[in-house]
């Protein structure tokens, strides 16, 4: 009996592990949260994957916020 629990908790370990590492959760912007397989993500999919950002990538990750300075130069 002890064999049979060890056996399957093996094999359903083995099965969780074998689904985590087949189906990674892909990770994007907090509107696109959808994981899909890995032969189909490229720049311009719709999702802002762990790859792109916004430099590399805007059709996916938006544009990059340009930051302003208030620095005042003097002559």
């Amino acid at each position: 009996m002890r064999k049979r629990v060890k056996v399957f908790s093996l094999l359903t370990f083995s099965l969780v592990l074998l689904l985590l590492i087949a189906f990674p959760k892909v990770y994007g912007t907090s509107k696109n949260l959808t994981s899909i397989p890995s032969g189909f993500r490229y720049c311009g999919d719709g999702f802002c994957d762990r790859w792109e950002n916004c430099e590399s990538c805007p059709e996916d990750c938006g544009s990059c916020e340009l930051s302003v300075s208030n620095e005042t130069t003097q002559p």
